[in-house]
């Protein structure tokens, strides 16, 4: 027999070897029917900018901007990268973005663990919030920050969210 072993607990196999109606002869393999359980879904607060998993509608809730990186400058702190923002899909109180070029700062020791990947020429999703003292001009970068490459099979899903948020009857809700 196969045993699952889960948080400590043994869990006996939940099917015993039965022969298969079709041939009486033939035997299920070990672990057949056994309901195995999802990995813990990881701690957001231990995750980095790019993650897939991260829930991205409760960023939405924030702020999303759709940029290009232009250039990059390096500084003592923070490095600077110039944002050519093409769509702004949720504007904030605090974070008031408009399209055209806008600066995107990191801090250096989150470029150290290559956390964003940004890279000149490339477009992406900016998901974050933003409190309205910033320490530089433009938009901040942090850990609790989501930079995601962009892919253009987002775009009708970004429209449909853009669309449900300009019909919703109170505007701070989307």
């Amino acid at each position: 027999m196969f045993d699952l072993t889960t948080s400590g607990v043994e869990i006996p196999d939940a099917s015993p070897a039965l022969p298969s109606p079709v041939d009486p002869n033939s035997q299920r393999p070990p672990g057949y029917g056994v309901q195995r359980s999802a990995p813990p879904h990881p701690d957001p607060s231990t995750s980095h900018y790019s993650h897939n998993d991260v829930n991205a509608r409760h960023a939405y809730s924030y702020a999303a901007v759709l940029g290009y990186v232009t250039n990059s400058e390096v500084g003592p702190e923070y490095t600077r990268f110039d944002l050519q923002i093409r769509n702004v899909f949720k504007r904030t109180r605090s974070v008031r973005v408009r399209r055209g070029v806008e600066q995107l700062w990191v801090k250096n020791a989150d470029l150290a663990c290559k956390c964003p990947k940004l890279k000149i020429g490339s477009e992406y999703l900016i998901l974050g919030k933003q409190s309205g003292r910033a320490p530089r001009p433009g938009l901040v970068v942090n850990q609790r920050s989501i930079v995601l490459e962009w892919r253009n099979s987002w775009t009708l899903r970004m429209r449909r969210l853009d669309k449900k948020a300009s019909q919703a009857k109170c505007r701070d809700r989307y």
